[in-house]
């Protein structure tokens, strides 16, 4: 339909790209603590709105990564994905595997950046969605988390 080409970092099935971040930066430095969109066009984030200090939101949505996590966790990663994105190329309601193979795809990519920066990361793919989809004000039935990086920092591990 002449629309450009969007090049990423990771393949996505049919080219539909059906996954979306968020992050929730839990502190201070060069953006304010809070949820972020991340746009891939143009890339940049978009602040959704500000989160309180402390860990209560992070112990309500990410109870295993609060627990696992060997340090204390600066901002967390939530890979979700729009199912319909994938269901118009494949077919199939919500496409589930798929959906988990761009998942997978984007958080070792992620994991391999991280660690060029020195950067702690732990990949969990449980959490409270219904949480999650109450902080990002998403609709469980059209997009759901498929799971979250938290990073850290290493050197305090």
């Amino acid at each position: 339909n002449g629309l450009p080409l969007l090049l990423k970092t990771s393949p996505s099935g049919g080219c539909r790209h059906p996954t979306e971040g968020y992050v929730l930066l839990l502190s201070e430095g060069e953006y304010p603590m809070g949820w972020y969109h991340i746009s891939g066009e143009p890339p940049r984030l978009e602040f959704i709105r500000p989160s309180k200090p402390g860990t209560d939101v992070v112990r309500r949505c990410f109870p295993n990564s609060v627990e696992r996590c060997p340090s204390e966790i600066k901002a967390v990663l939530v890979i979700t994905s729009v199912f319909a994105r994938n269901m118009y190329r494949y077919r199939e309601p919500r496409t589930f595997r798929t959906v988990h193979l761009d998942a997978g795809h984007i958080a070792g990519t992620v994991e391999m950046l991280a660690e060029q920066y020195k950067l702690g990361t732990f990949v969990q793919y449980t959490m409270n969605e219904e949480s999650v989809a109450k902080e990002l004000d998403i609709n469980l039935m059209e997009e759901g988390p498929m799971a979250t990086i938290s990073f850290y920092n290493r050197l305090e591990s």
